[in-house]
């Protein structure tokens, strides 16, 4: 009984799973057309950071990048080509694995070739894309399950490559909360506060919310104790599906929160998709009915719009 709920706590809902692959893949097709767009400055020889300095001055000899190979600009955009057709192979779950494998590959590759451009949200994209190397992301809404004709018997999926991927991002947020240390988290409650008074980091609702001091202290307090907290009830055994369901879109939103008030790159849009995976089977087997009615629904209106053209 006890191995069955540890494996229930510890599992990975195949439907969490594919929805996971897709926004992985669109992130990282995202990901390269930002950064194709300053690809000679950021990735060629004639850029901030030629080979040689790269090299020379901030390389370490654990960092792997094929984007070494060549300075040149056409070079550097055949890698990131090539690196978008496996991207849009994960999308599709064609070959998913060695999509995913090549995806992480090329991800830690265009890394490397330039540090100074990288945030702590690449961080956390480099080892989410690791961790789904050892899930079956491909055995549901792919062209792998189309063409294997996959018969799943559990509706669940459980290895160390599930528990390292749910252990690791609930560990973001332990650790997120333990590394707040200031007073001006506790006991003072200003933390907030002077982080939407940074003008380089703050958006305009951001800037519109320092007037709302009171609420920002309270916020503080709630963010800390939630990061701190929160995760231990992503894995509560009581009433699983309905707590987990919940916390995870509470996850979502604090994420959502912290994009919509500051400019954070896509670090908070990383840790979104991250969470996409503790969605449990309870989520999906009481959204289902509605989901169909959406679905039939918006069927019936595109097919009405077309008799309306076809009538014209």
């Amino acid at each position: 009984m006890v191995h069955a709920k540890v494996k229930e706590l510890f599992s990975i809902d195949y439907r969490s799973l594919a929805v996971f692959r897709i926004a992985l893949a669109l992130l990282i097709i995202f990901d390269l057309i930002n950064r194709a767009r300053e690809l000679t400055a950021h990735y060629t020889d004639f850029g901030i950071l030629p080979r040689a300095a790269l090299i020379d001055r901030f390389s370490h000899p654990l960092w792997i990048s094929i984007h070494l190979i060549s300075g040149d600009f056409f070079a550097q955009a055949t890698l990131f080509f090539i690196a978008g057709i496996f991207a849009l192979a994960l999308l599709f779950g064609f070959h998913t694995r060695l999509a995913t494998i090549v995806s992480w590959f090329l991800l830690i590759s265009l890394n490397s070739r330039n540090p100074l451009v990288l945030q702590g949200g690449d961080i956390l994209f480099r080892v989410i894309v690791f961790w789904a190397i050892f899930l079956p992301l491909g055995y549901k809404y792919s062209v792998d399950s189309l063409i294997k004709k996959n018969k799943i018997k559990e509706r669940t999926f459980f290895s160390f490559g599930a528990v390292g991927m749910l252990v690791q991002v609930a560990s973001l947020y332990i650790f997120s909360a333990l590394l707040k240390t200031g007073k001006e988290w506790f006991p003072d409650g200003t933390a907030v506060y002077y982080t939407l008074s940074i003008d380089q980091f703050a958006t305009p609702l951001g800037k519109f919310l320092l007037n709302f001091p009171d609420l920002l202290f309270y916020l503080t307090y709630f963010v800390f104790f939630f990061e701190l907290i929160g995760p231990i009830f992503l894995f509560f055994p009581l009433f699983f599906g309905q707590f987990r369901t919940i916390m995870t879109f509470a996850f979502i939103l604090l994420q959502v929160g912290m994009g919509l008030s500051l400019y954070l790159g896509h670090f908070p849009w990383v840790a979104v998709i991250a969470m996409i995976v503790f969605l449990p089977t309870w989520f999906w087997d009481s959204s289902s009915p509605l989901l169909r009615k959406i679905f039939n629904s918006l069927s019936l209106n595109k097919l009405n719009k077309l008799k309306v053209i076809l009538s014209l």
